[in-house]
């Protein structure tokens, strides 16, 4: 959810053949019916102030959790390269470890701090952030519960990164019988599993 630019609400308006008014109230109204001056004012302040909103960046802040993003990421990173250079490289392993390393810059460096106020004034189970999209079905993202979800997907993330690659490492070169058939299916368990739980509990 989002409000257009107010400079573009206009040529939006007519691109779509819809007043501005039914444009912001996100709603088709009949001809009879008529906006009160309050309502309008309203709407229009509402716009401006939505349009007006800039996301404070996870970098602008100072957090512990950049570091804790270079530690996890040179212990995977250096997992990973020992594990190549003994011939024990998983393909699975390495998407682990790359999908950790990216959505873990997200959300250390570059995730919303705090969330528009429309959050707040509705129920809303999806988070936009550019390319980045997250729906989680049953819950409600808002400023109160935003920050413990953040937490949780900055422990998810940094725990992938460095303790999956050496889980993997390890069990190789012990030559765990049953990792060899499971083991993807135990790392793919962990990484839902430390994804999805924390957020359902927060």
């Amino acid at each position: 959810m989002s409000i257009p630019d107010t400079a573009l609400l206009v040529p939006l308006a007519e691109l779509l053949d819809v007043t501005v008014t039914e444009l912001l109230m996100c709603e088709h109204m009949e001809q009879s019916f008529t906006v009160e001056p309050e309502q309008v004012e309203t709407l229009v302040k509402t716009a401006i102030a939505f349009s007006d909103e800039k996301p404070a960046r996870a970098y602008k802040e100072k957090s512990k959790w950049m570091l804790i993003y270079m530690i996890s990421l040179l212990i995977g990173g250096l997992s990973v390269f020992a594990a190549s250079e003994r011939g024990q490289v998983v393909e699975n392993v390495i998407t682990f470890f790359v999908l950790s390393v990216v959505f873990g810059m997200y959300f250390c460096f570059f995730v919303q701090t705090r969330l528009p106020r429309y959050y707040d004034e509705n129920r809303i189970s999806g988070y936009s952030d550019g390319i980045f999209r997250m729906n989680m079905a049953g819950v409600t993202f808002n400023n109160k519960n935003w920050p413990h979800i953040v937490k949780a997907c900055r422990i998810w993330t940094c725990f992938a990164m460095s303790f999956l690659p050496v889980l993997s490492l390890v069990m190789e070169s012990l030559q765990v019988v049953w990792w060899q058939s499971i083991g993807q299916y135990v790392m793919l368990f962990l990484m839902l599993a430390m994804f999805i739980l924390p957020i359902y509990w927060c």
